[in-house]
């Protein structure tokens, strides 16, 4: 009897998925119903899957974006290589979001369709930013991304999904976001040795200048090595790293035009009415002015002081 009853339920199943197939119902026929919650955290899951990575890689690149030279009285302001890694991060940025943007508009998940207009809007304002005002919308655009994404965090968390939603911040940059800020962290001498020794010595008081000279060569001859290594990777890496090198030489030149002028000086502490002498007070008076490039050039702006006197001053009344 039982074996019957267990064929009759069989039966009546396979006739109703039949007829649902079919477009058809019967009555009794009760179609099984999808839970929402658990469609919504499958959606969000996938969404994870999809932007996670990607996330970080933009978190990698954003600090870059900020073109500011370094603090500190002796770090060098003059540093074109700035601008050009910004623009280069920006672009990194901006790879990222377009990958991430291209899967979330193929995905079936609607809350990961719905995710992807901040990325699209980032493909927009981060391409090729150039300058303070373009690197300033890349940014807002990221900022805007991010509060996407806490945004939809809140409501993984609230439909049950216990994975953390990335976030444009250092504690989601992985492996891949690393791995793609990598080259531009060589292009730019950011954590090389010799640029580290060289920027040491900028601010070493106790450094004989004839040192801090040859830390600046050391480190530019170093940053030639790289542009002529990146030239094989990424010709956008090897104008960066060209850039940087560039930037460099730029620096050694002012600390050896420095050095020089310093020397035309020596002389003038003996004689003063020496017409040599207010050609080498012209330039070392120019150079107080716009700050000496190393602290080991410090006490050049008491030998000005003390011999270089301004003339053709306007008379008092």
């Amino acid at each position: 009897m039982r074996n019957r009853e267990t064929t009759a339920r069989f039966g009546g199943l396979v006739v109703c998925g039949a007829l649902m197939a079919l477009g058809l119902a019967l009555p009794g026929c009760a179609e099984e119903k999808e839970d929402p919650a658990a469609k919504e955290r499958a959606g969000y899951a996938a969404t994870l899957g999809e932007t996670k990575e990607l996330v970080g890689v933009v978190a990698a690149y954003l600090p870059y974006l900020d073109a500011k030279p370094a603090d500190g009285k002796y770090a060098p302001k003059r540093r074109a290589d700035l601008d050009r890694g910004a623009t280069y991060a920006a672009n990194g940025i901006r790879g990222a979001a377009n990958r991430a943007r291209q899967k979330l508009q193929a995905s079936s998940s609607e809350s990961s369709k719905a995710l992807a207009e901040p990325f699209v809007a980032i493909t927009r304002a981060c391409q090729d930013a150039d300058g303070e005002e373009a690197l300033g919308k890349c940014k807002a655009a990221v900022t805007t991304l991010d509060k996407a994404l806490e945004e939809a965090g809140k409501k993984a968390a609230a439909v049950g999904v216990t994975e953390k939603f990335p976030r444009v911040s250092a504690e989601f940059i992985g492996e891949l976001g690393n791995k793609e800020l990598a080259p531009l962290l060589i292009a730019m001498g950011i954590g090389a040795k010799s640029e580290d020794t060289y920027f040491a010595k900028l601010a070493d008081e106790k450094a004989a200048v004839r040192d801090v000279y040859d830390a600046c060569k050391t480190a530019e001859t170093d940053a030639e090595g790289k542009t002529r290594e990146l030239e094989k990777v990424n010709d956008e890496l090897r104008k960066v790293a060209a850039v940087h090198e560039q930037t460099l030489e730029g620096q050694c030149v002012r600390l050896n035009r420095t050095d020089m002028t310093w020397q035309e000086l020596e002389p003038c502490k003996k004689d003063t009415k020496k017409d040599e002498c207010k050609l080498a007070c012209g330039k070392a008076r120019a150079i107080v002015k716009e700050g000496v490039p190393a602290a080991a050039f410090a006490k050049l702006a008491d030998d000005v002081g003390e011999l270089c006197k301004e003339e053709d001053e306007a008379p008092q009344k």
